[in-house]
C-alpha cells in the first residue's frame, strides 16, 4: 500500500526525470511539461508504469496538470481500486 505522501515524493521524482530543470516549484515544472505534449504523454506513461495503474483518457485533461496533489488523489483512488 502506497501513502500519498509516498506517492508525492514519487510523483515529483517521476517530474523531474521528464525534464531536466532545476525548478523546485512543482506548478512550474507541470506547466512546463504541458506546454510538451510528448513530455506530457510521457508523464502520463511513466506513473501508469510506477504505479502500475492506468489512468482513465477522461483523467488525463487540463485539471489533470494543474497541481502534483490532483496527480496524486488520482492515483491513491486507482490504487484503492485494485
Amino acid at each position: 500500500m502506497h501513502s500519498k505522501p509516498d506517492i508525492t515524493d514519487k510523483v515529483g521524482k517521476i517530474i523531474r526525470s521528464v525534464i531536466s530543470c532545476e525548478e523546485k516549484d512543482e506548478r512550474v515544472l507541470l506547466h512546463i511539461i504541458l506546454s510538451n505534449s510528448f513530455q506530457a504523454a510521457s508523464l502520463v506513461t511513466i506513473i501508469e508504469d510506477e504505479f502500475d495503474i492506468a489512468f482513465d483518457d477522461d483523467d488525463i485533461n487540463l485539471d489533470f496538470f494543474k497541481s502534483i496533489h490532483r496527480i496524486v488523489e488520482l492515483i491513491a483512488q486507482l490504487l484503492n481500486k485494485s
